[in-house]
């Protein structure tokens, strides 16, 4: 399965240092191979037994099964970036933009499952109106999502801005609503921080890199890519977008009755 879903799975209750030594390893890879669980103990600041016992969480026999899982994942990722490389200095190359966009798409494949996209998609679906959230990078895919669930007839605000704006409509929440957040894991934990009930939600959605795994308090439905450079990351999120906009269009035309069905004569995006 690898460490990242293992993490992604886990039914257990992470504490603030589980937390330290899970986005240790996250933000680490490349040094796993090397690195014992004193060491990893020292750099996550916590004890070498804490380490221990993190992994048993997961359901690992010790540390040395976690970090089994961890070079399997590292494998995977470098063979992905070697791709990229390559890729990058064939960029001219109709072939190599295909090749990288089709890389691009195993990734997201390998790290989300479609019942967590579906699942995500069906609390979007039972809200009475759908808030979307992202500025920055993340501004056309607010963009995007807009159009696409607006012709499928659902009510739909979209906050493209932070500030006193984004916090306002936020607080003034109804409990009907549902929230799809488009944020790398610093930007909501920013978000959080100021509307901490957000996590709680039940159909909050928030698409985020694997770094939003180590969040104090994860929202109900977490589609989290995997990556640091920025762009990357954005482009995953889009090829994510169309798959949850594709998952709703899907449960919309096969709704029985109901809400569903009133939609089906709406246009297609």
């Amino acid at each position: 399965m690898g460490f990242r879903s293992v993490l992604e799975n886990c039914p257990a209750k992470l504490t603030d240092s589980d937390r330290r030594i899970g986005f240790t390893l996250l933000s680490m890879q490349e040094e796993v191979p090397v690195f014992t669980a004193a060491q990893l103990a020292v750099r996550a600041d916590v004890h070498e037994s804490t380490v221990i016992r993190f992994a048993q969480k997961l359901g690992y026999a010790g540390f040395p099964a976690l970090k089994e899982d961890l070079v399997a994942d590292l494998d995977e990722r470098r063979q992905s970036r070697e791709v990229r490389v390559r890729l990058k200095s064939e960029a001219y190359q109709l072939d190599s933009v295909v090749d990288a966009q089709i890389n691009a798409l195993r990734i997201v494949r390998q790290t989300v499952r479609q019942e967590t996209l579906d699942a995500a998609a069906k609390a979007l679906l039972g809200a009475e109106r759908v808030i979307l959230l992202g500025y920055g990078l993340m501004r056309p895919l607010v963009d995007f999502m807009e159009r696409r669930l607006t012709r499928k007839g659902l009510r739909v605000l979209a906050i493209r801005y932070d500030g006193s704006e984004m916090i306002e409509t936020l607080m003034a929440l109804e409990e009907t609503d549902g929230l799809l957040i488009f944020a790398l894991e610093e930007q909501f934990q920013s978000i959080a921080q100021l509307v901490p009930e957000l996590a709680d939600r039940p159909a909050t959605v928030l698409m985020t890199d694997d770094a939003g795994l180590m969040l104090r308090r994860l929202p109900t439905h977490l589609l989290a890519v995997p990556g640091r450079d920025r762009p990357a990351v954005v482009g995953l999120f889009m090829v994510l977008s169309y798959a949850l906009g594709g998952s709703i269009a899907h449960q919309l035309s096969t709704a029985p009755g109901g809400r569903g069905s009133a939609r089906r004569s709406r246009p297609d995006n």
